[in-house]
């Protein structure tokens, strides 16, 4: 059976891995026409740990373990601390540079599947029991020879949360969030993650095997028109702390910043034409979540695939995996918004009442949560 996978980012590639050699032809194109050092540090919670392991990825030298997370105010002043004990986790929370874990999953699947790079979608023809999909060639200048047909028996979109497959065949259902997210590299080493509240908006710094990273959330001025460099020291002016000096050392090309964008479908599926991943259900970064339930996603449905017999069991795989992850996904976002409002709310009295909280009984409020899908 002819499987396509679109993206070859950790949803994708996991699938790749997970998916049965014996039992599939598997072809994985990107637009991209190298993998290079792509991405910041990540974080990883128990059920992505526990994928990798099954998936015989071994990062013992490349990962960082998390003891326990300290929060702190606006000015810089300790809230409380959670430790690991208290996401009771039965394995380690970690932290990667992204291209490591990248490279991992590329090693893995390297004599498993058929590469396209520089390989985008033209067409695509979704019927009862197949799918024919027009490549081009992202190269080429002749038109004629830049694009080529093929059919298969299934089509994974794991091509982000800009996905070309669900803006092709999926109800338009990306919003912006209200919020924007900016990503750089952090000179100063810190020995454990420190999440900075602050009123709308948080800063986390966050520990790599050999640097540091940096995540700043808050919600979106459009009033004016910035430069990422202007617009994040601008967010940054809001907390008493030294990453300020840290922006202004460094160029803007090494500033990342995007919207914080929302994914919310009814369902994965169309047929034989599945979506995993951002490109499913993409949403806020502020838990990190996003690469765990990335792995989540291509592990499960390979696992659901390498279940059947022949293609006539196909679409009964995929609405299984369809049915259970939707459910799991939504209740996922909803305590996910909940905790977004109460770290990012911007009302002064909330903003004291959520700090003197933490200070008093600690901060629980992740644990509760979203307790069982850190487990």
């Amino acid at each position: 059976m002819k499987v396509l996978i679109v993206g070859a980012g950790m949803a994708g590639l996991a699938c790749a891995a997970t998916l049965d050699k014996e039992k599939y032809d598997i072809t994985v194109i990107d637009k991209t026409d190298k993998f290079g050092t792509i991405g910041y540090a990540i974080s990883l919670w128990n059920n992505g740990i526990r994928i990798l392991n099954r998936l015989d990825i071994n990062l013992k030298d490349k990962i960082n373990t998390i003891d326990y997370v300290v929060y702190r105010d606006s000015h810089n002043r300790l809230i409380s601390i959670a430790k690991e004990k208290d996401f009771a986790l039965t394995y380690d929370m970690i932290t990667i540079v992204r291209s490591d874990l990248h490279q991992s999953l590329l090693e893995k699947v390297k004599e498993k599947v058929k590469y396209k790079m520089s390989t985008n979608i033209s067409n695509i023809e979704n019927i009862d029991n197949g799918v024919w999909v027009t490549f081009k060639d992202m190269n080429s200048n002749d038109k004629d020879s830049a694009e080529s047909r093929e059919s298969f028996d299934i089509v994974i979109g794991a091509d982000g949360i800009r996905s070309t497959i669900r803006e092709n065949i999926f109800p338009n259902k990306i919003k912006k969030y209200g919020y924007k997210v900016w990503l750089f590299w952090n000179k100063q080493k810190t020995n454990r993650p420190i999440i900075y509240l602050g009123r709308g908006s948080l800063a986390i710094n966050y520990n790599s095997v050999n640097s540091n990273a940096v995540t700043v959330v808050s919600k979106n001025d459009e009033s004016v028109k910035l430069s990422k460099k202007e617009s994040l020291l601008k967010v940054l002016e809001k907390f008493d702390i030294s990453l300020k000096e840290e922006v202004l050392s460094i160029d803007e090309k090494d500033i990342f910043e995007d919207d914080v964008l929302h994914v919310d479908l009814t369902s994965y599926i169309s047929k034989r034409i599945i979506l995993i991943g951002d490109a499913a259900h993409g949403f806020s970064p502020l838990l990190g979540m996003g690469t765990t339930l990335a792995l989540e996603d291509g592990y499960m449905l390979a696992s659901k695939l390498n279940e059947i017999v022949d293609s006539k069991h196909i679409d009964m795989a995929l609405k299984n995996y369809n049915d259970e992850r939707i459910d799991y996904i939504d209740s996922f976002r909803q305590r996910i918004f909940l905790l977004e409002k109460i770290y990012l709310t911007d009302w002064k009295i909330f903003v004291f009442l959520r700090d003197l909280y933490g200070k008093i009984f600690g901060v629980t409020l992740l644990e509760k949560l979203i307790y069982k899908y850190l487990r």
